[in-house]
């Protein structure tokens, strides 16, 4: 049973259809930067492999496994070139290698810490731990986007000064897209499927939950 500070009234609470109640006290989330790189790598892959290398979440999709690698090289065989197919797997191993570390780099934050968590859908959570280096080149964006960078950064913008600028940004974490949200509870460490709750309790309001 997890001790401390189960007094909290105001834990999100979830309700499964099976009618257990999971109160949340923590809940595990993932860098973003990470995972959009893990996503993009997926995507390169598929746009070769179709299907094969689907984008079912992070950790679930088995392409990322490398267990479906010779069924995936099967389906396009014939089709595509070596070179091709041989790039598509090299794509699947580096986001493989960036899925092991995430593995291990996960954060459990405390529901109070965690944005948008009265909605019901744990792709909308997020939260911010520490900063991370960002460079931009502010010709390759938006002017508008562009301008509020300089002025939220305070970087002077004319002729001749340089276009790129590496700045320290808030380190967000989100959900990575499964179904399954792992939580502390009042029984302690808890994988359960967003799929299977039947109503969510977050902030005085009760609804029916959402996809991931």
């Amino acid at each position: 049973m997890l001790e401390g500070n189960m007094a909290r009234d105001n834990l999100p609470i979830a309700t499964m259809v099976s009618g257990q109640k999971l109160r949340l006290h923590k809940i595990r989330l993932f860098d973003e930067p990470s995972m959009i790189e893990v996503m993009k790598l997926r995507a390169q892959a598929a746009q070769v492999l179709g299907s094969s290398a689907g984008m079912i979440g992070v950790f679930g999709t088995p392409s990322l496994t490398l267990a479906a690698e010779a069924v995936a090289l099967g389906f396009v065989s014939g089709i595509l070139n070596q070179v091709a197919k041989k790039a598509a797997l090299e794509n699947l191993k580096k986001a493989q290698s960036v899925v092991d570390r995430m593995r291990n780099s996960f954060v459990l934050f405390d529901t109070e810490e965690i944005e948008n968590l009265e909605m019901p859908s744990p792709g909308t959570w997020c939260a911010v731990k520490g900063t991370r280096s960002q460079t931009v080149n502010i010709n390759e964006i938006p002017k508008d986007e562009a301008d509020e960078f300089c002025r939220v950064h305070n970087i002077k913008r004319g002729w001749g000064d340089p276009t790129e600028h590496t700045v320290s940004v808030p380190l967000r974490y989100v959900h990575d897209g499964d179904d399954f949200v792992f939580a502390i509870t009042d029984e302690g460490g808890v994988s359960f499927r967003w799929s299977q709750v039947e109503s969510y309790h977050c902030h005085q309001a009760a609804v029916a939950p959402t996809s991931v």
